[in-house]
């Protein structure tokens, strides 16, 4: 993953923990498009963006835009 390739060849707890606290615009595969992890030193929560779903009985639809979070 990402995380891993942003320490290089420093696997030490404190700097996982320093590049998991800085990511940006990471996409997942298991995501939906335009989603991606981003984090800070103050903010660890990786998702702020989604999309309203509805379902119909048998699929879940797509009911809005991307939604920001903050």
């Amino acid at each position: 993953m990402v995380l891993l390739k942003q320490c290089k060849d420093n696997l030490t707890r404190g700097n996982i923990m320093a590049q998991a606290a800085n990511l940006k615009s990471v996409p997942l595969s298991l995501l939906m498009p335009g989603i991606t992890l981003n984090t800070t030193p103050q903010d660890f929560r990786p998702i702020k963006d989604g999309y309203m779903l509805q379902f119909d009985g048998n699929d879940w639809i797509v009911a809005s835009e991307l939604l920001g979070g903050t």
